[in-house]
Formats: C-alpha cells, structure tokens, sequence
C-alpha cells in the first residue's frame, strides 16, 4: 500500500490523525515502519544526515523534530518536547547523542541545525567532540536568508523595498485594484511565498518587476483614474511609484544582487540531486555573477561579498562543502576549477575525521593522486559522457570501483544535503498533539504512532517549497504580512 501511495506522487493526501484508528492504524504503521527499515539499511553505504526542525507553539512550548535524509529518502524519526532542554547546553547535547545512537554513529555524516543559536552550537560542539566522523553544519536555506536579510538593511536596498510594499499594500487593500490587478495578470497574484522572509521578500520584488508592464497599464487606467481611490494621497503615491523609472531601475539594481543567491535555493532545494557537491560552486558562482551584474565595480560588489563572506565563513562553511567540491567530477574536470587551503583542508579534514583506520587513509591518498590526474584520455566514453548527467554521487558508485576505498569516501559525502527539513513543509498541529499534557501513555503511544505514520507519508509524496508556490499556509501568510498591510 505504502508503494501505492508513493507512486501517487504530491497529490496524495496523507490521512488524517482522526482518520488513522484501530486496525487501521496499525495496518499503516507495519507497513510505513517496513518502508523506513528498507531506507535504514542504505544508510551504512550513503551515510546520512540527521536533520533538525524546530519551533515554538502557541503555548511557548519548544518542539524539535528529528528526520533523517538520504538518497533513498527522508524519513521521520520523532519529535520532541524540548522546552526545558533548549536553554541547557548539556541537555540538548544528550538530545542530539540519543538520536545520533539511535540512527547509528558510523552511519552520520552531519547533523544539520534548522536555526543559529548560542545553546545549540555548544552543543554541536560537544556533539562533534564525542563523535569525530560527525560533522556538525547550520542549513543552507537558513544562512542565505541571512545574507539576503543583511542585504535588505542597506539604505537602498531598504528604500526599494518599502516602495514595493507600498505598491502591494494599496493593491490587497483594496477592492479596485485588487480586481484590476487580477484581470490584468490573468488570475495570478504579485506576492510570493517562502517561508524564509527574506526570500520571500526577493522573491515578490522579482515578481512585480515581471509585472511591471502590467502594472503600469493599471495605474493608466481609465478605471482607475476615475476612482476616488486614484484622487487620495496614498493612491497618488503609488501611481507615481509604478510609473517612475527610477523606481524600476532601483528594484533591476537590488535583484542583479539577490536572483544569484536566490537561485542557489532553486539548486540545493529544487532537484532531486543531493546539493553538497555543489553548493561550494554555487556560492562562488553567486558572488562571481553579482561582480559581474555590477558591472565589476568594487564600491559596488565588496560590500556585498563581504557580507556573503561573513555569514559563509562564520555560520554556514563545513570541511563537508570542500570535500563535496572536490569530489564532483563534474566541476573538478571543469576549466575553472580551483584548489585552495580551503579546499584542501576541508577535503583532509574529511578524511582524518571519517576514517579512523589509517590503513584505509594511507590506501585513498594514492588513489587521490589518481583522481587528480585524472583526465578524458583515462576514462572510458561513457564515464567521461555521464560526468555531466550523472549525479556525483552515482557516477563514483558507477566509476570509481578503481579506487574502491576513495569510492566509497566519495559516495558518502556527495549523498549529504546542505539544508534542513523546513524546505518540506511538514504541519506542525500533529507534533504539537503528541505532546500536549494530561495524555495517558496509551493516548501518548497512539498519538506519536499517527505522527510517525502521517509525517513519513507526507515526506515520502511532497515536493520542497520551491515547488509549491501556488499553495498558500496560514504560517506563510504571516510571512507575507507586511507586504499586504502596514504593521
């Protein structure tokens, strides 16, 4: 049955907990628990990485869920009530130990934080002490939201901003336009989802320089000329607006900035390929296109790069990232690859911290100096065709038997994600069920049965955000409210 629902596809509807009873319930628990113990035993070949996902309830309580993700699929492991952990470095270290056991030390690659904050880095700390092989890694979606929130406090940056807002305010606010916009973009709305701010904020920016013809045919409007909204200070201000060019020359400026790191999200996030060999790539490419959108000036693109850098170095790098990097066959055959102490040393410190048998180090250093003299002339056809079609990480299990040992290093690190599982968008309501209080145990059991049921079906039929553009929460919509009404 479970494969049936998979098959089904982003369609499928994962039932209800109100819906998961007696007979019922139990028959979908064998068989999703069947499907979670065939992914569990890729993991020793893959490796994985545990994923966290946390929040705070209406009732102030501090949830954490655990998944775990690999090429053969996420999976949910549970979720916790982390309130009296969440400020005690000690205790979220305990935390973290149980379910890095529980998943199988030797399986962990890294485990992924959803959020930066002082207690869970200790912990991390403590975390990576214990455990050498694991690495410990803040999310990509969540350290390029950064970058773009830092980016929206500059002066203009910030001044484009309000003036979009003003625009999508008078719009959402009112029936007229509302309806005028509506015609006029045949049914699609100005404003995008995310449930990151910042790219949610870049992304609407985007979308109404889409519209700007659109939107200018609107505001010349006979309709709306007439109306007494056109006649009041803020629907003046607004026309204005849409018809200044220097309004639209300002939005081209601050998207030339943000479409190079918004696009790194489209890649890590939007394909079925795991991101770590690329996203050390994709940042550099990303500071090299908004250079270059700059038009190459340095008072323009420093402050930029070096806002990038900041958060790259002090809250998103991993020695995973440079390994990953290296490892691609794809990028490493390019002709702009490069090599620096970077690279070198996150690749090194992957492979003293991964393998702790100096036997199987000293074997990968000469099958390293192999892969590094690699070239066209030394691989067959189709290992040098599939380069480029193949993920990295499927090619070395196709083509690197060679070098047995380095392979199955390759394998491991290039199988990882780069982001935590928010991109997913799990409900909350279940999670935050399973732990209310005055549950008996048995009411407990069911209830983190039906969370464990509904949570891996969802995962196993949803596609990330990117992909669900269209379809509006009422979490996102607090995300957008800015955008729709002044605060």
């Amino acid at each position: 049955m479970v494969a049936a629902i998979i098959s089904s596809g982003p369609a499928f509807r994962p039932p209800r907990h109100d819906e998961l009873k007696g007979w019922i319930l139990e028959e979908q628990l064998k068989e999703v628990r069947k499907n979670v113990d065939d992914i569990r035993h890729s993991w020793g070949r893959s490796g994985c990485s545990i994923l966290l996902d946390g929040w705070s309830d209406q009732n102030g309580r501090s949830l954490i869920r655990f998944l775990v993700d690999s090429p053969r699929g996420m999976v949910f492991l549970k979720s916790v009530d982390a309130s009296d952990a969440i400020s005690n470095v000690d205790s979220l270290f305990l935390l973290l130990s149980q379910v890095v056991e529980e998943v199988g030390v030797k399986n962990v690659v890294q485990v992924i934080a959803h959020e930066k904050s002082c207690y869970l880095d200790a912990a991390g700390k403590k975390l990576v002490e214990k455990y050498k092989s694991v690495f410990w890694s803040l999310c990509a979606d969540y350290c390029i939201n950064l970058i773009l929130e830092k980016i929206g406090m500059l002066d203009h940056v910030k001044k484009v901003l309000t003036d979009a807002k003003a625009i999508t305010r008078l719009i959402y606010s009112n029936l007229l336009p509302f309806d005028l916009m509506r015609k006029q973009i045949h049914g699609s709305y100005l404003i995008r989802q995310s449930k990151l701010k910042s790219v949610s904020d870049f992304l609407t920016l985007g979308n109404i320089l889409s519209e700007r013809e659109n939107l200018i045919h609107i505001f010349r409007s006979e309709t709306w000329s007439s109306s007494a909204l056109a006649s009041k200070p803020v629907g003046k201000k607004v026309s204005e607006l849409v018809t200044d060019p220097f309004f639209w020359a300002a939005a081209v400026d601050v998207t030339r900035v943000t479409n190079p790191l918004i696009s790194i999200l489209h890649q890590i996030d939007g394909c079925s390929t795991a991101p770590m060999g690329f996203l050390y790539d994709s940042m550099d490419r990303a500071k090299e296109a908004i250079k270059g959108n700059l038009g190459g000036e340095e008072a323009r693109y420093l402050p930029l790069w070096n806002i990038i850098d900041e958060i790259w170095n002090n809250y998103l790098h991993c020695p995973l990232h440079s390994a990953g990097y290296y490892l691609n066959p794809n990028l490493f055959c390019s002709n702009d690859f490069f090599v620096d102490a970077e690279v070198t040393n996150g690749l090194l410190c992957c492979i003293v911290r991964m393998i702790d048998d100096h036997q199987t180090q000293a074997m990968i250093v000469p099958q390293l100096d192999a892969y590094t003299s690699i070239s066209d002339s030394t691989l067959n056809q189709l290992a040098v065709d599939e380069r480029s079609k193949m993920p990295p990480a499927l090619w070395w299990a196709s083509y690197g038997d060679r070098s047995p040992e380095l392979q199955m290093f390759a394998i491991k690190i290039l199988s990882q994600p780069c982001s935590s599982a928010s991109r997913f968008k799990l409900k909350k309501d279940i999670s935050e069920l399973v732990h209310e209080e005055g549950r008996t145990c048995i009411e407990h059991i069911m209830f983190c049965n039906m969370e464990f049921i509904q949570n891996n079906l969802r995962l196993w039929n949803t596609l990330p955000y990117w992909d669900q553009t269209d379809c509006i929460s009422p979490e996102d919509s607090l995300i957008m409210d800015d955008w729709i009404a002044k605060g």
